[in-house]
């Protein structure tokens, strides 16, 4: 049979003050540390999303960037493309206008040199019928 007595009261005792000195020197501790990992678990998951909508404004901003960039250099190399073909235009045309001048200049020179050459002809004509009448009438030609 269970009897009451004053180590029942001992055993009691110790295993309450055993309880409340487990709780406050193991106990309050340990579930303290583990709020404080859940609070560093949370605080580093707000700054991992914080930074990732960092990043992904930073990734906007430079694709925007470069967009901006690609849309300037597109820009000049048309610029700079309509710059040479005004250029080639430019050296063409007055290709065609020397061109044009140096044939102008040899229509002129072919033009004099034919005329000297057709008067050279009809000097050379001239003599050269004199020169066979002549022989043919055997005297002299009155001209």
């Amino acid at each position: 049979m269970l009897t009451i007595n004053y180590s029942f009261f001992i055993e009691m005792a110790l295993f309450i003050g055993m309880v409340f000195f487990l709780q406050r020197f193991l106990l309050r501790p340990l579930f303290d540390l583990w709020d404080e990992r859940d609070n560093l678990i949370e605080g580093n998951k707000r700054r991992a999303e914080d930074l990732s909508i960092r990043v992904d404004q930073l990734i906007v901003y430079y694709e925007a960037q470069v967009w901006a960039t690609r849309k300037l250099a597109q820009e000049e190399a048309e610029r700079t493309r309509r710059e040479t073909v005004h250029d080639q235009e430019e050296l063409l045309l007055k290709i065609r206008n020397e061109s044009t001048e140096a044939l102008a200049e040899l229509r002129e020179k072919i033009a004099g040199e034919f005329k000297a050459a057709e008067s050279r002809i009809l000097d050379s004509a001239q003599s050269m019928g004199q020169m066979i009448a002549e022989r043919v009438l055997g005297a002299r030609a009155s001209e």
